[in-house]
């Protein structure tokens, strides 16, 4: 499986065609990420019961972490081809695309994304913060008598030099609740 190519600065040339392939190729590789995700699951409960049974040896374990490894990278490269389709959605004029439930759901999640990182991290500290731009306070994620956690309000980012936390609001979300992508992303919605 190949990386997609750059996203052309110019695609007026191609705007016919791309109006009619983007959505099938957004489905296509949803689809290709849905089978992809099936197959690993059911891949996994085969080496969970072979592993519990004792019935791996060495260069069995071995293959199946080089077949995971590949997995991760099909994964990898299938999202870089949706974003890739999603990209040169964004350069065609509105009106002329022809919709689908997979071309919906792809913008809807990219849109989602990017509304919910525009949230104010400060909003979920919860705590007293000092400065303006780069925030300081206590970090929420261990015990500390001095602050060392960071919110810098120019980049929505934090970090703490304590711990080595950091990341964008929804990481900082998924981390304070102790909950996964898809809860954070509704929280901040």
């Amino acid at each position: 499986m190949n990386y997609p190519p750059q996203i052309p600065e110019d695609t007026v040339p191609f705007e016919d065609g791309l109006r009619d392939i983007i959505p099938e190729k957004i489905e296509e590789v949803l689809e290709q990420l849905d089978n992809l995700t099936a197959r690993y699951e059911e891949e996994q409960k085969v080496i969970q019961k072979l592993a519990l049974k004792g019935d791996l040896d060495e260069p069995s374990q071995y293959f199946w972490n080089l077949w995971n490894e590949l997995k991760y990278k099909n994964f990898f490269i299938l999202k870089k081809w949706l974003w890739y389709w999603i990209g040169l959605y964004d350069k065609l004029p509105r009106s002329e695309i022809k919709h689908t439930p997979f071309l919906d759901k792809a913008i809807l999640d990219k849109a989602d994304v990017l509304r919910a990182k525009e949230r104010p991290i400060e909003q979920f500290y919860g705590g007293k913060l000092t400065g303006t731009v780069r925030l300081c306070g206590l970090c929420p994620f261990h015990k500390e008598n001095s602050p060392s956690f960071f919110i810098f309000t120019n980049s929505n980012t934090f970090h703490c030099f304590g711990c080595q936390a950091g990341g964008d609001v929804i990481e900082f979300v998924m981390k304070k609740f102790n909950i996964d992508f898809k809860e954070a992303l509704k929280m901040l919605l």
